[in-house]
């Protein structure tokens, strides 16, 4: 969620967050990060709090995220939410063309372990996808951060775009 609310509003936790300088063990520095990324999802909700814009953007990484975390469930090695979301945030930065993809990329690594997920289960992925409330008009639907703080494109990705992002997050464990 850190690293969500970063990429959205905070170009400074986002500078932060990419340096050496954190320390995610000392109490003080995860306070002040936990502070910062606070205050990004509270102007986000006082902006839009009727979920009609805006408010969207707090989704991202979670359409991918979710139907990757509902199919591995069903696996012996389950994904943690924050595990999914964040390979969630790379495949959609992917997918949005986020200038920042590589810089999301190093981030989310060094944070998270590389999960390959099988080709297999691609279609059903697209499955539980095409199941997410956040859908309109039986297309998928996902928001991710637009090249301004507290901004978003809304997308509309195809089946071939989601396998392509997909793909590409499996090659980056190469």
């Amino acid at each position: 969620e850190v690293i969500k609310h970063a990429l959205i509003g905070d170009p400074e936790l986002w500078c932060r967050i990419q340096s050496d300088r954190v320390t995610w063990s000392h109490p003080v520095t995860v306070t002040e990060l936990l502070r910062a990324s606070i205050a990004v999802k509270v102007r986000v909700v006082q902006e839009d709090p009727l979920e009609k814009g805006l408010r969207a953007v707090l989704n991202f990484g979670h359409t991918i995220g979710h139907a990757l975390e509902s199919w591995f469930l069903e696996t012996d090695e389950p994904l943690t939410h924050g595990e999914a979301v964040a390979i969630g945030m790379i495949c959609e930065s992917q997918i949005g063309k986020l200038g920042k993809l590589e810089e999301v990329i190093q981030v989310i690594k060094s944070h998270f372990p590389h999960r390959t997920i099988p080709e297999s289960a691609f279609p059903e992925i697209w499955s539980l996808m095409q199941q997410d409330k956040k859908n309109a008009a039986g297309k998928v639907c996902m928001a991710v951060p637009g090249a301004e703080p507290f901004s978003m494109k809304v997308l509309e990705p195809s089946r071939e775009e989601i396998e392509q992002s997909l793909l590409f997050y499996n090659d980056l464990s190469r």
